[in-house]
């Protein structure tokens, strides 16, 4: 049987098989081709990172995840920390340390002395918390800041710190203040122990607030003031008075009042405090100075018998300044 081949047709060229060969390896030599913008750095101008408002990231981890442009909350006119936004100037942020040497223990304070008390003689810096420890006749002073503490403790070794006619001696407490996130945010935020209740509502006693403020735990209420439609609220620690405004928002007495925090009185210099107290002592200047320049007649008469008083009111006085000089 034979075969039905095709035939190849007559005008179809022939070809001769083809031969693949190795072809030899080229070599490419890659030259960056230069930039046409000019690129500065920081060292170049002999300016560091900070003053040119970069923050350089050192914890940089090269699996970090990025979001691109078009995911959401991913745009590039997103607000950044640093960035500018509507022509304003960069966001910055405080940074407070959680663990640092701010807490200061105030030893031989007096029978029955108060949270106020305490407060009144307190500057320098902003307090965190003032705690007190009746049964050991002491108190404890936590600042936000650690240079605070420190410079405290300075003046009151300097000038000396009194509580009621008595000398107070400070040293470091044994247990420090820890400062939680949470309480730091509140302070970026303006927070500190004392808050005021704008536009409060004209039925609120101060009792009836120190009732709605009772079921805090730790929290102690210094001071309630009212100033015409304002109701100023002084506490003892940060963290209470964070929990306390807190609370006194979800009322519906206090939801048409209005309640910002306001400044603390211990975070003024201590030129204010040794003022205060020079303005208690008598100046003696003004008292003589209330004596009339022109003695009467009568202070013109001499005493006769003057020689002959031993007892004289100014010699004694002279004679028990120089005893007790010696």
């Amino acid at each position: 049987m034979s075969l039905c081949l095709q035939k190849p047709a007559e005008d179809a060229p022939t070809y001769a098989p083809e031969q693949f060969e190795p072809s030899p390896t080229a070599n490419f030599t890659y030259k960056a081709q230069a930039s046409t913008f000019p690129i500065q750095s920081n060292t170049a101008l002999d300016y560091p990172a900070e003053e040119q408002g970069l923050r350089l990231n050192r914890s940089w981890q090269p699996n970090a995840s990025y979001r691109s442009s078009t995911h959401p909350g991913g745009s590039i006119n997103q607000k950044r920390l640093g960035s500018f936004h509507d022509n304003k100037r960069p966001e910055v942020k405080e940074w407070f340390e959680r663990s640092a040497q701010r807490s200061v223990l105030l030893l031989n304070v007096p029978d029955g002395i108060t949270h106020g008390d305490v407060a009144a003689v307190i500057r320098g810096g902003p307090v965190l918390e003032i705690f007190l420890r009746s049964k050991d006749n002491t108190a404890t002073v936590s600042f936000l800041h650690e240079a605070d503490a420190c410079a405290f403790i300075e003046n009151c070794r300097t000038a000396g710190l009194y509580i009621k006619d008595r000398k107070i001696h400070t040293r470091w407490s044994d247990y420090q203040f820890t400062l939680s996130g949470q309480v730091a945010h509140h302070i970026r935020k303006g927070g500190s122990r004392n808050f005021v209740i704008r536009k409060r509502d004209p039925k609120l006693t101060i009792q009836g607030i120190r009732d709605d403020l009772e079921h805090i735990h730790n929290l102690h209420v210094i001071s309630i003031e009212f100033e015409k439609d304002n109701c100023f609220i002084s506490t003892n620690a940060i963290h209470g008075a964070i929990y306390a405004r807190t609370c006194l928002q979800s009322r519906i007495e206090y939801r048409a009042s209005r309640i910002e925090w306001c400044a603390d009185e211990c975070a003024q210099p201590f030129q204010s405090m040794s003022s205060a107290i020079h303005n208690l002592v008598p100046n003696v200047k003004t008292q003589r100075s209330v004596i009339p320049a022109h003695p009467s007649r009568k202070n013109l008469m001499g005493n006769r018998f003057q020689l002959l008083d031993l007892s004289d009111s100014d010699g004694s006085n002279g004679d028990d300044s120089s005893d007790d000089s010696f």
